[in-house]
Parts: structure tokens; C-alpha cells; sequence
């Protein structure tokens, strides 16, 4: 298993995903924060109130404006909607009395990453090697972090700055 990232090594992860696209890194992060939020929701736990406001507020206000997901938006939204309905069924299947549905809802729940996976095929100029590299990196540490026995710092809502980096 790998180890976990700290919030400069995500930070420098989705800077690699944005290919030097300053847009596609804005979208990433929205994105990122936005799935954490939302999945800090569903799942009951302590929230910071203000923290859950702002991400939700800024991703409203951010994607109307953001030059990559508007050059992208019909790539793009086909995935958010998949890696949405997936997310919901990993909340059912986690719950599941099946074993075999329980052991793969933690694979559905970063189902996520495909939307991140595409913003790196897009700004490489759709290379599928370049995929594969950067992909094979985020969903390892990704499951590093969800299998951790230690709190994940970043799932904190209060870790995550404005601007999509790490505190």
C-alpha cells in the first residue's frame, strides 16, 4: 500500500493532473473540495458549517466562470453525473448485507477520480500514457488515504485553503 500524501505532495499531484492548464488545476480543486464536502454530508460527520457553506457557495460561483469547464462541459458533465450516481450507489451498497457489496463500495466511492482522470487526458493532449502514470499515482494514494487507520487531513473540510491548495 502506499503512503499517505501530505497537502503539498496533493498539491503538486493535481498541479501534474492541470498540465500547466490554470483552469483545469481551479476545476480539480472545485471539484476535489466539492466531493469531499458533499461526501462529509452524507456520511454525518462533524462538520464546519461555514467550511461546507463556502465550498458549496465558491463551487456555484467558481464553475459559471471557469474557462475549462466551459471549453469542456459536455466531456465533462456525462462524468459528473456517472461519478455522481455511482457515489450514491457506494452510500447503498456500503450498507449492504452482502459482503462482496460492502468490500466494493469503497471501490464505487472515488469513482470521483474519473471526472479528475479526464481533466489529465484533456490538458495532455489526450495521452493515454500520461493517464495511466498519473492515474495509477492518484488512486493509490487516494485508497492509501480512504484505507487509513489515521484521520485523513485532507477529507478535512478546514484543510483545504480558498484557492484549492492544502493548509
Amino acid at each position: 500500500m502506499s503512503e499517505r500524501l501530505t497537502g503539498a505532495e496533493w498539491d503538486e499531484l493535481h498541479i501534474d493532473y492541470a498540465n500547466g492548464n490554470p483552469d483545469a488545476l481551479k476545476f480539480n480543486a472545485m471539484w476535489t473540495r466539492f466531493c469531499h464536502a458533499l461526501d462529509d454530508i452524507v456520511d454525518g460527520e462533524k462538520l464546519n458549517r461555514d467550511g461546507i457553506v463556502w465550498v458549496m457557495m465558491s463551487t456555484l460561483l467558481e464553475m459559471g466562470k471557469n474557462k475549462f469547464f466551459h471549453q469542456n462541459c459536455a466531456e465533462l458533465s456525462g462524468l459528473i453525473i456517472q461519478a455522481t450516481n455511482t457515489y450514491l450507489d457506494s452510500c447503498v451498497w456500503e450498507k449492504s448485507t452482502s459482503p462482496s457489496e460492502r468490500a466494493h463500495a469503497n471501490v464505487l466511492r472515488i469513482y470521483y477520480d474519473m471526472v479528475v482522470d479526464h481533466v489529465a487526458f484533456i490538458t495532455s493532449g489526450r495521452d493515454f500514457a500520461r493517464l495511466r502514470y498519473l492515474s495509477h499515482k492518484w488512486r493509490s494514494r487516494v485508497w492509501a488515504d480512504m484505507n487509513s487507520q489515521e484521520a485523513s487531513e485532507v477529507d478535512n473540510i478546514e484543510f483545504w485553503k480558498k484557492d484549492g491548495t492544502h493548509g
